[in-house]
C-alpha cells in the first residue's frame, strides 16, 4: 500500500498542473483596459484631425500565402476607399484598420501591441491570438501615409 499511495498522489496532481498551464491568458493592456482607452483616443484624434482623403500602404507579416504578404497601397477619397485590392477591404480605410484592433481587444487576444501616429491613424498592430498556438500571430505595418488634396 505504501507503493501505491505515492503513485496515486502523483496522478491526482498531474491534471491540476496541466490545467494551470492551459489557462487562457489575456494581454495585460486588454485586461486593464488601457488598449481600449488608447484605441478610443486614437479614434477621437482621427475624427478631429484625420484628413478625408489620403493614401497609405499596408504590409502584412504572418504565416500566410505569398500573395497576402505583398504590400498594398490604399487610396481613400472623402472617407471612402477607392478600388481596394480584392481580399483586402478590411484594411481599406483608417476606420477599418481600427476595427482590426477592436477585434483583437474584443477577442481578448493573448498578445497585442499597437502604435498610433500623432493624428490617431494606425502605424502598426501586432496580434497573437493564442500564445500557446504556433503560426497564429500577425502584424500589419502601415506606412507611406499621405494626405491627399
Amino acid at each position: 500500500m505504501r507503493v501505491i499511495a505515492p503513485v496515486l498522489v502523483g496522478l491526482a496532481l498531474a491534471p491540476a498542473s496541466l490545467a494551470q498551464q492551459q489557462q487562457p491568458t489575456v494581454d495585460p493592456s486588454i485586461a486593464d483596459g488601457s488598449a481600449q482607452k488608447a484605441l478610443n483616443q486614437a479614434k477621437r484624434k482621427w475624427l478631429h484631425h484625420g484628413p478625408h482623403s489620403y493614401t497609405y500602404r499596408v504590409q502584412l507579416s504572418c504565416f500566410c500565402t505569398q500573395d497576402s504578404l505583398k504590400p498594398h497601397t490604399f487610396v481613400v477619397r472623402n472617407r471612402r476607399p477607392v478600388h481596394p485590392p480584392k481580399g483586402h477591404k478590411g484594411e481599406a480605410t483608417a476606420w477599418r484598420l481600427f476595427k482590426i484592433v477592436q477585434g483583437a481587444i474584443d477577442d481578448r487576444a493573448d498578445g497585442l501591441h499597437v502604435e498610433y501616429r500623432a493624428n490617431g491613424s494606425l502605424k502598426m498592430v501586432s496580434v497573437d491570438r493564442y500564445s500557446m498556438a504556433i503560426d497564429d500571430e500577425y502584424t500589419f505595418f502601415v506606412d507611406r501615409f499621405k494626405r491627399l488634396r
